[in-house]
C-alpha cells in the first residue's frame, strides 16, 4: 500500500456510527480517522463519569479535568497536522522492505496486527517511564493526582511521535492501513480503563489491562512505580516482568513523585527538561551525562546503582493534599463554557483540516493555545489569567470569520466586560486595603 490516507469527517456510509465500525475493503479506500470522530462521545463519557462521581461523593476537581481535556487537545492536534508524516514513513518502509506480504482481508493479519502493535505499545510506554529524557515528556500524562476519563488524552505533544518509532519495525510485515487502525483501536480501548468506578472484572483481569491494573499504573506510591504498562492486553507485563497487582490496604497515590502545583498545559509539558539539563551538566563525567538521560528517572551516580535506581534512593509517596483552590461557581461555568466553545472548534478543525489554508490553520492554532493557557491559568488562580483573557476575547471579536460573529458577539463581548469589571473591583480593594 503506498497511498494510505486517514480520512475525517462523516463521509462513510452509514453515517456516525457507520463510519466507527468501519474498516477500508480495499487498500485505496481511505482509512477513517477514528479518534476525531469519538471526540463527541469521549466528551460525553467525561460529563457521565463526573455526575456518577459526585452521586457517590467523589467531585473530580473542574481545574484538573478541564487541564487533562486541555492536555488531549493540544496532543491531538498536533498529531493531526503531523500523522501524514508519520504514515508516509511507515507506508514507505512497508513497501520498500517488507519481508512478508500478509493477505490484506485475511482474518490472521488482523489478529497479527492486534497483538504486534499492542506489544509494540507496551515497549513504548515501558521505554517513556525508563528513559529518563522520554519520562520528562510522558509525565505530562501521570502528572494529574485525579484519575478519571479524561485523564485518558493526557498525552504530551510528543506522544505520537515516540510511539511512531516502536510501531515502525511493523512495517515489515503489517500492512500500513491495519497497523494504523489498530494503533488507533488500542488508544480508545484506554480510555475507559482510566475510571475509578470499575472493580474487579474476574477472569478477565489476568488477560487483559482493566482499570484496577491500570489505577495501579498512575500510582505514584514506592510499591508500583514502573508497573502495568500494557495497552489492551496485561499479559506482556506478566511476561517481562513488570505486573503489580493493587494493594487494597494501602491507598494509591496518582501524580508524579515530585507533584508540581500548576493548571498551566505548556508549562507541565517542559517544566521537566530545564532540570534534566541542569543535572546533566552536573554530572562529573560525560559517561554519567549520558546515564541521566538514557537511565531510569531515579537513577544516581556513584553508588553502583542499577539503571532503574535503586529502591532505597527512591521517595516512597504516601497520601498528601492535593493541589486545589476553590473556584466561585460562577468561575467553573464560565471555564466549562469556554472549553466547550474550544472544544467544538476543534471538532470542526480535525474535519476540515486538510482543506484549510495555512492562515486558518496558523489563527486556529494560536486560538487553541491562547484559551488553553487562560484557562489554566484562571483554573489556578494565577494573576496573569484575567488581563490574558480579556485580551483573549477582544482579539476574538476582532479576527473571528464573519460565520462566527454572531456566536462570537455572544460570548465574547460578555466575557471581556466580566474580567475587565473583575479587574477594577479588584484595583479598587486593594486601592481601599492601602489607604
Amino acid at each position: 500500500m503506498e497511498n494510505i490516507t486517514l480520512a475525517t469527517g462523516n463521509s462513510s456510509s452509514g453515517g456516525f456510527f457507520g463510519k466507527l465500525f468501519h474498516f477500508p475493503k480495499s487498500e485505496e479506500e481511505n482509512l477513517p480517522y477514528y479518534l476525531a470522530d469519538l471526540w463527541p462521545l469521549f466528551l460525553g463519557l467525561v460529563v457521565a463519569e463526573y455526575f456518577a462521581l459526585v452521586i457517590k461523593g467523589k467531585t473530580p476537581r473542574i481545574g484538573e479535568s478541564l487541564n487533562s481535556l486541555a492536555h488531549g487537545i493540544i496532543s491531538e492536534t498536533t498529531k493531526i497536522l503531523t500523522l501524514g508524516i508519520e504514515v508516509s514513513i511507515y507506508a514507505s518502509v512497508h513497501r520498500k522492505y517488507r519481508i512478508l506480504d500478509l493477505p490484506w482481508d485475511s482474518p490472521i493479519t488482523w489478529y497479527i496486527a492486534f497483538l504486534g502493535v499492542d506489544l509494540a505499545y507496551y515497549f513504548a510506554h515501558r521505554a517513556t517511564h525508563e528513559i529518563n529524557f522520554l519520562w520528562a515528556q510522558h509525565q505530562v500524562h501521570h502528572s494529574s493526582e485525579d484519575f478519571n476519563i479524561a485523564v485518558s488524552i493526557r498525552h504530551p505533544i510528543s506522544h505520537s511521535w515516540i510511539n511512531s518509532f516502536f510501531y515502525l519495525p511493523l512495517a515489515f510485515f503489517i500492512p500500513p492501513a491495519h497497523c494504523l487502525a489498530h494503533q488507533q483501536f488500542n488508544l480508545i480501548y484506554q480510555a475507559w480503563i482510566h475510571t475509578p468506578l470499575v472493580g474487579s472484572l474476574g477472569p478477565l483481569e489476568y488477560i487483559l489491562n482493566t482499570p484496577t491494573h491500570h489505577k495501579v499504573h498512575h500510582g505514584c506510591n514506592l510499591y508500583v512505580l514502573d508497573k502495568n504498562f500494557g495497552g489492551f492486553l496485561i499479559i506482556w507485563d506478566r511476561i517481562f516482568g513488570t505486573f503489580q497487582s493493587h494493594r487494597p490496604e494501602e491507598e494509591l497515590v496518582f501524580g508524579i513523585v515530585f507533584q508540581h502545583h500548576s493548571f498551566n498545559p505548556f508549562w507541565q509539558m517542559w517544566h521537566k527538561f530545564p532540570v534534566l539539563f541542569t543535572r546533566v551538566k552536573s554530572m562529573e563525567s560525560w559517561r554519567d551525562a549520558l546515564k541521566v538521560l538514557f537511565y531510569g528517572p531515579s537513577w544516581i551516580p556513584g553508588v553502583d546503582a542499577p539503571r532503574l535506581g535503586r529502591d532505597e534512593d527512591k521517595v516512597d509517596i504516601r497520601p498528601r493534599p492535593k493541589f486545589e483552590l476553590s473556584l466561585p461557581f460562577w468561575l467553573q461555568a464560565y471555564l466549562i463554557l469556554h472549553f466547550l466553545t474550544l472544544a467544538g472548534l476543534f471538532q470542526e478543525f480535525a474535519i476540515k483540516k486538510g482543506n484549510l489554508d495555512e492562515l486558518s490553520i496558523g489563527s486556529t492554532l494560536t486560538f487553541f493555545i491562547w484559551t488553553l493557557t487562560t484557562i489554566g491559568l484562571l483554573s489556578g488562580g494565577n494573576p496573569w489569567g484575567p488581563p490574558l483573557e480579556i485580551l483573549r476575547c477582544i482579539l476574538c471579536l476582532l479576527l473571528i470569520p464573519a460565520h462566527f460573529q454572531l456566536t462570537a458577539t455572544l460570548i465574547f463581548i460578555p466575557s471581556a466586560i466580566l474580567w475587565i469589571c473583575f479587574q477594577v473591583s479588584k484595583h479598587s480593594k486593594n486601592t481601599l486595603s492601602r489607604s
